[in-house]
């Protein structure tokens, strides 16, 4: 501490010299260079004893923006009382300068002095003095009340945005008084009325909602605009209310206002006012009230935003269309699958666009079969459609020819019908877990793609971030899988067991304490498995968290801080699970590195 103390009274030391250094340059005849940069160097290091020196050059045209650079930065009393008695010595560009410096030190004491030039012949002194008041705050309400009726024009107009400022300084009913009082004014420039308005709404709290509904009433569609604009700025349920309420009265383009930012507030409640305008009525208020739906997400309107798609108006059925491409979860996707049955030539196209755009990996079979369609145009969708959906960005890991690339335990794994299978019979039964490794690397943060297919008794996962053990073995994370579904959507761990359910998002801490939170229902989500048939899962695992979905419906989450047993890399392996006679496929396996 001692060496300490020494240190900070060196640097005290050393920083007084150096202010003596420079206050002997601008005492002496040196170059305006020198003197500028002796002034800069004080406005870092300049103490009460510089301000003596510096405020004479306050006066001086060459030098007084330096010396003003120099003063404000320095804590003391003394540098205001320099200002403002220089407020008296200089003119034109200097005494702006000074009015905006002591603005800039928001002192209060300027104020008489200040008030005394709103009426200065210049335009730039009164409109300094007017916005040097506005930052000084209340205070300065009275005299720049008094020069409202002594200006016109573009200095009445600096003296009302100083009073917007003295109001922003204030609460309560001092500031609504204030803005109040600009409402009043006749002929104000656009900018200020708006600024007044929003002032004296937001300041009254919700006491101001009936002057908003009073503002957008006014039939002017400029007024009108205005005031919805500030209702943005307004949270809650009861703005959301009063703009909803507004709606039926409202002229078209004020409805279409009104809609608009009905969607941008994002309240979900609002959504059975948008569903009847969107539907019918004028086209150009069916597409705002459409494109609100939209930016809600709000999942019941969705199968009307579908059929939307098929609407005789070219307008809203592209707007429908292009909403269903970034319609959160998956049940968007499904709504655009339906829709290939329902639409016909460049529709249908349009549908397959969109397929593509949303990379919907359920939609890889459909889109197949429709790359031989007889319509050429369908055609050439689908197989680009199917490029977006099947390997954009992935590396395919399995040939679907045999196990190059693969490593498992002799005689169990093979490839049939282009599927990496295993199987277990009477005959053959399987008496300890073995696994089929990829032998192309062990990935940190990646996405993987993988199709499996499952017999009813069938029990397999696949290994992520895992351990090697001897003997075909492994240990670790494992996106778990049963032919009865049960256990589809889980994360397991061998030195952990189940770590994360269906319908589960779940972190631990490094301590292994684990919090869980729910992602939906099990039973519900378990219905997108299908028994029997080809599913697809898609795993993630960015840092700490890996997500699992099954046929694009998210099924768990989790977030593995804990401290000995995380991953953050590791192998990538197929189980074959001993037990009841079962069968095991997968096939399209891809990976993407994070």
């Amino acid at each position: 501490m001692k060496h300490l103390c020494l240190a900070f009274l060196l640097l005290a030391v050393t920083a007084f010299a150096q202010e003596d250094r420079f206050i002997a340059v601008l005492k002496s005849d040196a170059p305006l260079k020198e003197k500028a940069d002796a002034c800069r160097e004080l406005a870092r290091i300049g103490t009460r004893q510089a301000v003596p020196v510096l405020a004479p050059l306050l006066v001086d045209e060459k030098l007084s923006h330096m010396a003003r650079y120099a003063l404000e930065p320095i804590a003391d009393s003394s540098v205001n009382i320099a200002l403002r008695d220089a407020l008296c010595k200089t003119k034109g560009a200097s005494l702006v300068g000074v009015i905006s410096s002591l603005a800039r030190r928001k002192d209060p004491a300027a104020i008489e002095p200040l008030a005394r030039l709103l009426v200065d012949p210049d335009p730039t002194v009164l409109q300094a003095a007017a916005r040097a008041l506005g930052c000084i705050g209340g205070a300065g309400v009275p005299a720049l009340e008094g020069a409202l009726t002594k200006t016109t024009g573009a200095n009445q107009a600096t003296v009302c945005d100083g009073l917007l400022r003295c109001a922003e300084a204030t609460s309560g009913a001092g500031a609504t008084a204030i803005y109040d009082k600009l409402r009043a004014l006749p002929s104000q420039p656009r900018q200020l009325r708006v600024a007044a308005l929003r002032g004296a709404i937001v300041s009254r709290g919700t006491a101001g909602l009936p002057l908003l509904a009073e503002a957008i009433r006014t039939g002017s569609y400029v007024p009108a605009s205005d005031a919805i604009h500030i209702s943005m700025e307004l949270p809650g349920a009861d703005v959301t209310r009063l703009l909803v309420g507004e709606v039926a009265s409202a002229s078209e383009e004020n409805q279409i206002l009104l809609l608009q930012t009905l969607g941008c507030r994002g309240d979900g409640n609002t959504a059975s006012v948008l569903l009847p305008l969107a539907q019918s009525g004028p086209v150009n208020r069916r597409i705002a009230a459409l494109h609100s739906l939209i930016q809600l997400a709000d999942p019941p309107s969705l199968s009307m935003i579908a059929a939307l798609v098929t609407d005789p108006e070219a307008d809203v059925s592209r707007v429908a269309l292009a909403g269903l491409v970034g319609f959160p979860g998956a049940p968007a996707g499904t709504a655009l699958l339906a829709l290939l049955d329902k639409t016909q030539s460049k529709l249908r196209v349009a549908v397959i666009n969109a397929i593509g755009q949303r990379r919907i990996a359920a939609a890889v079979p459909v889109l197949s079969k429709l790359t031989s369609d007889a319509d050429a145009e369908v055609a050439a969708a689908s197989l680009k459609a199917l490029h977006s959906c099947y390997d954009v960005g992935f590396t395919s890991i399995f040939n679907g020819k045999d196990l190059s690339g693969w490593d498992g335990k002799p005689g169990w794994w093979s490839v049939e019908d282009g599927a990496l299978t295993v199987e277990s019979t009477p005959a053959k039964p399987c008496k300890e877990c073995n696994y089929l490794i990829w032998r192309g690397g062990q990935p940190a943060d990646f996405e993987l793609l993988a199709e499996f297919k499952l017999s009813r008794s069938a029990n397999s996962g696949i290994q992520l971030r895992s351990e090697e053990r001897p003997n075909w073995d492994t240990s670790g994370y494992q996106a778990d899988m049963t032919g009865d579904g049960s256990l589809v959507g889980f994360v397991y761990h061998h030195k952990r067991g189940l770590i994360a359910g269906r319908g589960e998002k779940a972190a631990f801490a490094a301590d292994g304490k684990k919090s869980v939170e729910s992602l939906g229902v099990p039973a519900e989500l378990l219905k997108h498995f299908k028994q029997g048939e080809w599913n697809t899962y898609h795993i993630i695992c960015r840092g700490p968290e890996i997500t699992l979905s099954v046929n694009d419906h998210l099924m768990c989450q989790i977030t593995d801080h804990h401290a000995t047993q995380a991953a953050a890399r590791g192998i990538i392996a197929l189980q074959m699970h001993p037990g009841l006679p079962m069968k095991i496929q997968f096939k399209n396996i891809r990976i993407k590195n994070l």
